[in-house]
């Protein structure tokens, strides 16, 4: 049987450009790749995350405490200093919410895992990411058990996927 939904990349180029062309530039991560590819690999982020809060939420803390110490922020988790509200729903923001969003964009600052997906994206599709990314993918790569790569090196999404799939089964054939 086949796919359900076959999308050719004429089509799925063209429908990304016009949702991406509706959002601000400076509120999404850069990376390397076509709109469609990277809204695939964010989505994939979210995947990625929501099987290791059920199977190793450890790998989520040692991720994203290290990503906060590298900007700067006290906290062993993004929900620590992700946006709070008053009692009127009204944001509040914090120095730390500031830097964060200086360090990896408006769009990934709304939620621990929008930041999750969005760090995912950066530090898969582009060959130069911002010093955050950069530690996001260390961090996710040595916590899933390769820590054979130099530091600088970016996993590619579909080496992670299949390096998280290992660890949480529980084999070894990396």
């Amino acid at each position: 049987m086949g796919p359900i939904i076959a999308l050719d990349a004429e089509f799925a180029t063209d429908v990304s450009s016009k949702v991406w062309a509706t959002r601000r530039l400076p509120i999404a991560v850069p990376c390397d790749v076509p709109e469609h590819v990277a809204v695939f690999v964010h989505e994939f982020g979210h995947m990625l995350r929501f099987a290791l809060e059920e199977f190793a939420p450890d790998v989520i803390l040692r991720v994203e405490g290290a990503v906060l110490q590298s900007i700067g922020i006290e906290g062993s988790c993004f929900d620590d200093v992700l946006p709070t509200t008053t009692d009127a729903g009204v944001p509040v923001d914090s120095d730390a919410l500031m830097k964060l969003r200086d360090a990896v964009g408006i769009y990934a600052s709304q939620s621990s895992h929008e930041l999750w997906a969005e760090l995912f994206l950066e530090s898969h599709t582009r060959q130069r990411p911002r010093p955050a990314a950069r530690v996001f993918n260390r961090e996710l790569r040595r916590a899933l058990g390769n820590e054979s790569e130099s530091d600088d090196s970016t996993l590619g999404w579909v080496e992670a996927a299949h390096m998280a799939m290992s660890a949480l089964n529980g084999t070894d054939d990396q």
